[in-house]
């Protein structure tokens, strides 16, 4: 087993990890130290950031799914578990959550002393302190290839029970369909002239208020908005789904006919709509950062299952650890950058 210090940046204060790597059983596990000096480090939201800095220095061809992870703080200690699918990371389970908001750091010598100790880590760590547990929890996360923070982790808490879902929105299928389906609502001939409307609008509103979502914006916009080292956003956006339908009214004739009962049928085309009940705004910034889905929060009806059959994410493509390209050589403001010991 071996030993790194590694030290947390993008906070206000500087912070520090002990980090030991452990490759004695069949799959490698990596495991996280609170250190004396440091701040809590948040692990809701910086989880899969902090962690995928660390493999980078340790394994850069590997994925975090690769190894098992573990942190401890205080007198607590959490499982992280990361979920794959199509070689992305899109979930995290905290075994102990409260691990993140318990203080009482080490030095990297106390863990030392007591990683093999036969009557157990914890216990030799903290003697007859008791220890701290609290029910496991998962987040979604989100990776962002476009973002120099790789990830951010959504909630999962706040739906409503049982009557919604969450649908992963394959992202260029959703993009192009909302975009026109906004466009018949606005009656915008193309992107050009829907834009000049949102920019109309703005004269006068906020951007919340404006009917218009910004299709226009780019990545540099988007980048100031999602902050995941902050953990924000942290809320999934709400939609709902209306698909295409013809319906047929029946009219009375005029004249002698309409006197025996004559009606004529007319038929009406109601156009498919992508609407939100909010995260408008974050459904863009997501896109224009890269995700290769759009997590949804959808009621748990037919038509969110006819949404899901045509919009949902289905692409199987190369293992990749959330990052197409890096903005800035070296690690990236808002992660850690470690040094062998």
């Amino acid at each position: 087993m071996s030993y790194r210090s590694c030290k947390l940046d993008g906070s206000p204060v500087e912070r520090t990890c002990g980090v030991l790597i452990d490759r004695s059983g069949e799959r490698a596990r990596i495991h996280l130290f609170q250190t004396e000096g440091s701040d809590i480090f948040n692990l809701e939201h910086t989880g899969p950031i902090i962690c995928q800095r660390i493999l980078e220095q340790i394994d850069p061809e590997g994925n975090l799914s690769d190894y098992d992870w573990g942190c401890t703080a205080g007198f607590a200690h959490t499982d992280i578990r990361f979920d794959e699918m199509d070689g992305w990371i899109t979930g995290m389970t905290l075994s102990n959550p409260i691990t993140v908001r318990i203080g009482g750091a080490r030095t990297l010598e106390d863990y030392q002393a007591v990683v093999d100790s036969p009557e157990g880590f914890l216990k030799a760590l903290n003697g007859e302190q008791p220890q701290f547990y609290s029910e496991a929890r998962s987040w979604l996360v989100l990776p962002l290839p476009r973002h120099e923070d790789g990830f951010l982790t959504l909630s999962k808490e706040g739906l409503s029970g049982s009557g919604q879902r969450i649908i992963l929105a394959d992202r260029e299928k959703l993009m192009k369909r909302w975009q026109q389906s906004v466009m018949r609502q606005a009656g915008a001939a193309d992107a050009n002239q829907l834009r000049r409307s949102w920019e109309a609008n703005a004269k006068s509103m906020g951007g919340d208020d404006n009917p218009i979502p910004p299709f226009h914006s780019g990545v540099k916009a988007s980048t100031e908005h999602v902050q995941p080292w902050k953990g924000y956003p942290d809320q999934l956006p709400i939609a709902t789904y209306r698909p295409p339908a013809t319906a047929v009214e029946e009219r009375p004739r005029g004249g002698l006919m309409g006197l025996f009962g004559a009606v004529t049928r007319v038929e009406r085309n109601r156009p498919e709509a992508i609407d939100f009940v909010n995260g408008r705004h974050r459904t863009i910034n997501f896109a224009n950062l890269g995700a290769p889905f759009i997590p949804l929060v959808m009621d748990d009806t037919d038509d969110t299952r006819a949404f899901e059959q045509m919009f949902g994410y289905r692409q199987i493509g190369p293992a990749q650890a959330a990052r197409e390209s890096s903005p800035s050589e070296g690690a990236p403001s808002g992660g850690p950058s470690c040094s062998p010991a």
